[in-house]
């Protein structure tokens, strides 16, 4: 394995190598990589693996090397976002918390007691914690852009575009947008990366017109009489974050958005909607080559 790892390197043409457990896999790519003197990128299937490769193989082999200490390699260890504390993501939980269960409860306790010491919060100093904790997923803004991302792609697939295609109107209740407001700005991960995210899982698909009905978050909290979902649960500052980032999006983005003030009475409001509806259900008309 380690010559055919050696030849693809000097030929530069892919490899693939299938090796039982405990067949010495890693050690017979190391040694040809480490012999190319090229900068090589290894990506591992698990942290495990990732673990072992940096603090077993990689010693072994530099000591097999350099004996008396006169050389050492150049290695670098990277691992995703997700691996890490976010402080923001527990405050936010400590101050209105959610949490499922005893299990969940002792989890919280573990790692805020973790995080008053930790130097760099990588979640690998946590033995104890479970790497399926679901606790750890709630302090990780990446996961929920992910999964809204992934049921959007599936709405999208099966029933956006079946509809769009037998030429119905569809109304959908937050898309995109609502990604790049909640996770992009409020969350704090960026519009650009949840923007990709998000046009990859719907196809580039984009609604011909949002309608966004603007309210301050406390006056529509107060108009409400249902229990605090999970966003809601997130606090005023995070609330007043998503209706600032809307309202940029929108500011960013005229040609598509109809911003309808939301603070007036249900039909006064009802009324703005149908007006903006019937625009473009005209404009589009406007537009279609007559037959």
């Amino acid at each position: 394995m380690a010559q055919a790892v050696e030849q693809a390197l000097t030929e530069k043409r892919h490899l693939i190598v299938e090796a039982g457990t405990g067949t010495g896999k890693t050690l017979a790519y190391l040694v040809p990589v480490i012999r190319s003197g090229k900068r090589v990128i290894i990506s591992t299937g698990t942290k495990n693996l990732q673990e072992q490769l940096f603090y077993k193989d990689i010693p072994f082999l530099e000591q097999a090397l350099f004996p008396h200490g006169e050389g050492k390699l150049s290695v670098c260890y990277m691992k995703g976002r997700a691996n890490y504390l976010c402080r923001k993501k527990l405050y936010d939980l400590t101050d209105q918390p959610v949490l499922s269960g005893l299990e969940e409860i002792e989890h919280y306790r573990a790692i805020a007691a973790w995080e008053k010491a930790t130097q760099t919060g990588d979640r690998a100093e946590l033995a104890a914690l479970p790497e399926a904790s679901a606790l750890w997923h709630k302090l990780d803004a990446r996961a929920e852009a992910l999964l809204f991302a992934a049921a959007r792609a599936q709405t999208v697939a099966s029933v956006i575009r079946p509809a769009l295609a037998e030429g119905k109107v569809v109304i959908c209740d937050r898309y995109v947008d609502s990604s790049l407001a909640y996770q992009g700005w409020a969350r704090g991960l960026g519009e650009p990366d949840v923007l990709s995210l998000n046009v990859w899982a719907t196809q580039g698909l984009f609604p011909d017109m949002v309608i966004l009905l603007h309210i301050e978050p406390e006056r529509g909290l107060a108009r409400s009489d249902e229990p605090l979902d999970r966003m809601e649960q997130e606090g005023q500052q995070f609330l007043a974050k998503v209706a600032d980032a809307y309202l940029k999006i929108a500011e960013e983005h005229p040609e598509r958005f109809v911003v309808v003030d939301a603070d007036r009475e249900p039909a006064a409001v009802f009324d703005s909607v149908r007006e903006a509806l019937e625009r473009a259900v005209h404009e589009r008309d406007d537009h279609q080559p007559a037959s």
